[in-house]
Parts: structure tokens; C-alpha cells; sequence
């Protein structure tokens, strides 16, 4: 297990005991002429990571998120995000989303991917720049009297847009 805590990535697990206690442990550890290697995997976030928190209390209006796969607010009113990444996939579901009106989403992608679950009947524009990278859409659109359009702007670097 990693043992480290998922809240905050300067803590010790808990479990382990307090960072002081490991602090202790390594210089021992040493004077034994033995090392600690750390590792982390940064992938992952507990329920107290602090840009978590953010997401769950401004949803679509959190700055991270981007950060997060598979962001579904189901009901809530979607009104556009900003998703910034950096190698990472992320996942938007707007398929339980209340959309009454046209928005946008402001991407700045480097080296990552964003697949977007989109309605049927919601028109998807992009205007955003693409280098080494590009948009599929695998939709097949239904345009209804209430359809509504997504505009994508921004920057795509060695990255790609697919809406599903």
C-alpha cells in the first residue's frame, strides 16, 4: 500500500503513525546504514484532497476540474468549465446534466485527452486550436427545437477531443 495520506501528499498515513515519528524512523534508519525510499502515485485523491472538496462544492465552476474522470453532476445545470490538463484523460458526462442554454468549455490540453458524453441533441463546436492532436465526434446529433450548442475553445498540444 502506498501509506501515505491521499488528503494531503506531505503526511504520513496515519496508519504509520505522525510525520515526526518518521522522521525518527529514517534517521535511524540511516545511522543503520539503511535508506528509505519514498514513492508516491499521484493519480489518485482521497475524499480531503482539497481540490476534491472544491470540485464537490463549486462542481462545474471548480477550477480542477479538470483533474477528475468521469465528472457527472446528474441533474445539476451545466453552464460551461474550464478543464486544464496535463497528461491526464478526463471524462465529462453531460448526459444527466440540466443544459438550458448554449455554453462553452475553455480547454487547455497538453499531452492529454478529454472525452465528453454528450446528449444526442446538443450541437458541439470547436474552435479550439489543435497542434498534433484533433476532435472526433461519434454522435450522431438530433437537432430538436430546444438544442442547445457547447462551444470548445482554447488549446489542444499533442492532445485530442473525443465526444461521445
Amino acid at each position: 500500500n502506498h501509506r501515505y495520506s491521499t488528503a494531503d501528499y506531505s503526511k504520513i498515513d496515519p496508519l504509520l503513525g505522525t510525520n515526526e515519528e518518521f522522521a525518527d524512523f529514517c534517521r535511524e534508519a540511516k545511522a543503520q546504514g539503511i535508506r528509505v525510499i519514498l514513492d508516491g502515485v499521484f493519480n489518485h485523491v482521497g475524499r480531503g484532497f482539497f481540490a476534491f472538496r472544491d470540485v464537490q462544492e463549486k462542481k462545474w465552476d471548480s477550477p480542477y476540474c479538470g483533474w477528475f474522470q468521469n465528472l457527472n453532476f446528474g441533474g445539476e445545470v451545466f453552464e460551461g468549465a474550464d478543464v486544464n490538463a496535463s497528461f491526464a484523460s478526463v471524462h465529462l458526462d453531460l448526459h444527466g446534466a440540466t443544459i438550458n442554454e448554449d455554453m462553452e468549455i475553455h480547454v487547455d490540453l497538453k499531452f492529454s485527452g478529454l472525452v465528453i458524453y454528450a446528449p444526442s441533441d446538443l450541437l458541439v463546436k470547436v474552435t479550439a486550436g489543435s497542434t498534433f492532436g484533433g476532435v472526433d465526434d461519434k454522435r450522431r446529433v438530433v437537432v430538436t427545437d430546444h438544442t442547445h450548442t457547447l462551444y470548445i475553445s482554447g488549446s489542444c498540444v499533442f492532445s485530442g477531443i473525443e465526444i461521445k
